[in-house]
């Protein structure tokens, strides 16, 4: 199996499990490690993110904890774009010169990072809409939809009709490893601490498996339901979901699973809470909502209020809740994902055709940008400048300090909910109808779209 040997693999985890349970290492750590492989290789002190090479690993939905996916890569600029029988809910994923990317017409594709030719695609039996992270050259992907089977707010609820389940794939060939079935749906995007993967689902529960053969780790019940949401990792002792029915933040130890905190969120009427994965810079929690406007206590009642909020990471104790606007909100995964770097907390909105920077300290809005449409993906930040899509086709390029607009391109797509990442100097980016585009950075800065209103 060259590089992806399960038999090796196996043999490195079984080593793993005598010792004391290692660090985690897919903190900002991470980042760090492949940027010093790349110099050494280089023998150059300044190399430069498009230098270092494609991570081998993938272990966060969104690459790190602050949900920056800005990784090495090709340089040069790449130009494709691959057709699905439907659109993506997911964040791609990279590892050596595979794209993998979870579509909405139950395949898993892996695609050639420099041609966007397909290499293999996986059918499962169901949506699947989890990232596809990736260890050692397995990948985990989840498959479930998002159709309510127990509806009972605000105390339980359960999602995902149809088969869910939990797949280990060997990443060269596209191989099926192990099949879990789930109860509630596995859409929810997985986090890998050290070949064991954690995810939430859509009956309440976070599980634990080896990602080797799926083997149940460990089961935390927390009493609140992920839809799109997705586990983080805020250090090496702690874990951070989200969820709803109830809504709430939960915190967990990742060796066992135990609840270290859960801050709740009211009013009843409040949604979003399951969808947006969390943000985290190790000192702060960071996440958005969407709420009636008062004085209405009912959701899916007219506009809503948007909500960003910081929570305190040791404890949960809500550290400041700013409302930024309000309007109609989409009738399905009403997020809007958030990224943080160097103290400033960037996120767009689902409610109206914006995108915000805060101070990440203290949740002052720095500036507040009109694009194309609304902004559910998450955004990406290099050399100094935020690259995202919005729901009205458009890609962006904004300068990340004072937000002015370097450039803005249309393309033959709507981009929802999966968000972008950035592979050297190309941004590689799922639409919501049908494509996946991999689109030279100098390209979207070059381009004036977008005509303001």
């Amino acid at each position: 199996m060259g590089d992806y040997d399960v038999e090796a693999v196996k043999r490195r985890f079984r080593a793993f499990r005598e010792l004391a349970f290692p660090m985690i290492s897919i903190f900002r750590s991470t980042r760090l490690a492949v940027a010093l492989a790349a110099t050494v290789a280089c023998t150059l002190a300044t190399a430069t993110a498009a230098d270092r090479a494609t991570p081998k690993d993938w272990t966060l939905a969104h690459f790190d904890p602050q949900q920056n996916a800005d990784v090495g890569g090709p340089s040069s600029p790449i130009s494709w774009s691959f057709s699905m029988g439907k659109g993506s809910s997911a964040t791609p994923t990279v590892s050596g010169s595979l794209v993998f990317v979870a579509s909405n017409d139950d395949y898993v594709y892996a695609l050639d990072i420099k041609t966007g030719a397909k290499v293999w695609a996986y059918q499962t039996g169901n949506r699947v809409m989890t990232a596809p992270v990736v260890w050692h050259g397995i990948v985990f992907a989840g498959q479930g939809n998002a159709e309510p089977i127990v509806w009972d707010p605000p105390s339980y609820a359960v999602i995902g009709s149809g088969i869910n389940a939990a797949y280990g794939i060997d990443a060269k060939t596209g191989k099926n490893l192990w099949y879990r079935g789930v109860l509630g749906t596995a859409m929810p995007s997985a986090a890998i601490v050290d070949g064991t993967v954690i995810q939430h689902n859509g009956a309440g529960f976070v599980i634990a498996r080896s990602l080797l053969d799926g083997t149940l780790l460990w089961r935390t019940y927390v009493d609140s339901t992920a839809a799109m949401s997705a586990i983080n990792v805020v250090n090496r002792t702690e874990i951070v979901t989200s969820g709803t029915q109830p809504n709430a933040v939960i915190a967990l130890r990742p060796q066992d699973g135990k609840i270290l905190w859960t801050h709740p969120f009211f009013p009843e009427g409040i949604n979003a809470m399951a969808d947006c994965p969390v943000a985290t810079d190790g000192t702060r929690i960071y996440g958005m909502y969407i709420a009636p406007r008062p004085p209405k206590i009912l959701a899916d009642a007219g506009p809503q209020e948007q909500h960003v909020y910081a929570l305190d990471a040791r404890s949960g104790k809500e550290l400041w809740n700013e409302v930024v606007e309000s309007g109609v909100p989409p009738s399905r995964n009403q997020s809007a994902i958030p990224m943080v770097h160097d103290g400033i907390l960037y996120d767009g909105s689902s409610v109206a055709p914006y995108v915000h920077a805060f101070d990440a300290a203290t949740g002052k809005l720095l500036w507040r940008v009109h694009v194309g449409g609304a902004v559910k993906p998450g955004i990406v930040f290099h050399n100094g400048a935020i690259y995202f899509g919005d729901l009205g086709g458009y890609l962006w390029a904004l300068n990340a300090k004072t937000g002015a607009v370097l450039g803005s391109k249309h393309m033959p797509d709507r981009f929802n909910v999966a968000s972008p990442i950035i592979v050297g100097e190309n941004l590689i980016v799922p639409g919501g109808k049908q494509y996946v585009f991999s689109v030279p950075l100098a390209e979207i800065r070059a381009s004036h779209d977008f005509k303001t209103p």
